[in-house]
């Protein structure tokens, strides 16, 4: 896989200078990052089993399909790979997975209670009430636990550790433990760094973008 990686990152760098690429600069960099991420988020799907012809025609549809059609592979691509972490994530939290699923499985009961309809289902009265699936009961693990575990399922875990920027108001960082493959999808960001409380706190809020000029938000 080592190889196959080296053939990417060659095409990334003969890409990048395409006069193909538009010269608007925040064009042009939207179209960089969106190559780079369908030939890393597409080796990622490959998987260990890959080989030199499977790159050899990522590399040809990256050099051919346009910038939308490569922005849709990569959004099957990243949906794919949160699709298995959360399969992932139900292994470790559901207990005795395998039977939920059968019971999951099982045709549901009829319900014929009439439908509400108007101010009587907008306040929510009259009506009997309806039969809700219960909130999944999950096992009790500590987060330790659970990183161990996804360590050990996907390879990777994420954790938060005193960062290691020599500030003091530097507070936590976000560390991966583990090793994940090229092209993994790490982190949602804000959502895993800052929760929408605490975005006033993030450096240069509202501007984030200032320093890059060509940032896209």
């Amino acid at each position: 896989m080592a190889s196959l990686f080296y053939k990417f990152q060659e095409f990334v760098k003969t890409l990048s200078k395409s006069p193909t690429f538009a010269r608007n600069p925040r064009e042009f960099q939207f179209e960089t990052d969106m190559n780079r991420l369908f030939l890393f988020t597409s080796y990622n799907r490959l998987g260990k089993n890959a080989d030199e012809a499977d790159a050899e025609e990522i590399i040809e549809m990256a050099n051919k399909a346009s910038v939308a059609d490569q922005q849709k592979q990569v959004q099957e691509n990243i949906h794919f790979q949160i699709t298995n972490f959360c399969s992932a994530m139900n292994g470790i939290l559901l207990p005795d997975l395998e039977k939920r699923s059968k019971k999951d499985e099982a045709p549901a009961q009829s319900n014929t209670a009439p439908r509400r309809s108007g101010l009587s289902f907008a306040v929510g009265k009259s009506g009997p009430p309806i039969d809700r699936p219960a909130i999944p009961e999950t096992k009790l693990l500590s987060q330790s636990e659970v990183s161990q575990s996804l360590r050990d399922g996907i390879g990777y875990s994420l954790d938060l550790k005193p960062s290691l920027i020599p500030h003091k108001e530097a507070g936590e960082g976000l560390f991966l433990s583990g090793e994940a493959d090229v092209g993994t999808v790490i982190a949602i960001y804000p959502g895993v760094i800052y929760s929408p409380a605490y975005y006033r706190y993030i450096p240069g809020y509202p501007r984030v973008d200032a320093p890059e000029p060509i940032f896209d938000h």
